[in-house]
């Protein structure tokens, strides 16, 4: 039974302290928000996947205020999606 309509569910990954762009990952009612903070200025990418191996430009931005909020309201349900943030050059 999928209860994610019923609890709130929010995740957040940081690979290294106090370094690089930090994603918050949460169950919205029209999909879900991925909330981008990082570096003024900087570029980034937001990407997903169905399986950890294979991965899909989502969208990239640059950051001119932090965080940067984007709705996903594409992802299948109740699928399984992945998502990660990218530091571009």
């Amino acid at each position: 039974m999928d209860l994610s309509d019923h609890y709130p569910l929010s995740v957040e990954f940081r690979l290294q302290a106090g370094e690089g762009p930090r994603l918050v990952i949460s169950r919205v009612a029209n999909g879900w928000q991925l909330s981008t903070t990082g570096d003024i200025g900087r570029s980034y990418e937001l990407q997903y996947s169905p399986d950890l191996n294979a991965w899909e430009k989502l969208v990239e931005f640059r950051l001119t205020s932090s965080p940067h909020l984007y709705i996903d309201s594409t992802s299948p349900s109740p699928s399984v999606r992945f998502y990660r943030v990218l530091l571009l050059p």
